[in-house]
This record gives C-alpha cells, structure tokens and sequence, in this order.
C-alpha cells in the first residue's frame, strides 16, 4: 500500500506488476534485520536482544517453576499431604486449604 501510495497507483497494481520484485525485496529486508539483529546481540552485548533470539530461534521461553495447571490434590501430595487432600481427621490439611481461601467441605471445620 506504501509503495502504491508513493508511485501514485493502487496496491492491486503493485502487486500483480511487480509481485516477484516485492517479495524479493521483503526476504531481503527479512535476511538484513535478522543479521542486524544478530549483530546487536552479540557485539554490542544487548541483552534484550539475546533473550529475543533465544526465545525466537533457540525455543526459550519465560517459564514459571511450578505448572499452575496442576490439580490441587497433586499440589497437596506433593507437599507432603496425606492421599486424601481433605482428611477429615486431619485439621492441618483443612487450615491449610482455608489459608488458601478454599473451604475443604461443608463438614470439615478449622480448629482456631
């Protein structure tokens, strides 16, 4: 559309005139700022742009310790907990869940 807008003829035009040249020109461009890029990361020690090139080209990724998808009662076993997560006989493992702000059950009760 830019370069329609600067030759004064429509993007249609453009790209059925010169479809072979612009998509040259576009891996062109692509292959210079991925160098660029390179460059930077390494010899001016950029640090942002060595996580970007990790996270893009090595499959690094922010990731947290722990999967937030894990189901509770895993989260419980894991910690130490008894199979059953709610143990009715057990007011440490109810404590537990309240701290977290879930109710065990309508049955079980925290000791204060």
């Amino acid at each position: 559309m830019d370069i329609g807008k600067y030759f004064e003829v429509s993007e249609a035009y453009i790209r059925r005139e010169f479809k072979e040249q612009y998509e040259a020109g576009r891996e062109d461009m692509k292959f210079k700022l991925r160098r660029a890029m390179w460059t930077s990361a390494m010899e001016n020690n950029s640090i942002a742009m060595q996580i970007f090139m990790a996270k893009n080209y090595l499959g690094m990724s922010d990731k947290t310790a722990v999967d937030m998808t894990t189901n509770l009662q895993s989260v419980l076993q894991e910690c130490g907990f008894e199979e059953n997560p709610v143990d009715k006989t057990n007011s440490e493992q109810a404590q537990a869940l309240e701290d977290f702000g879930i109710r065990a059950d309508s049955t079980t009760t925290a000791s204060s």
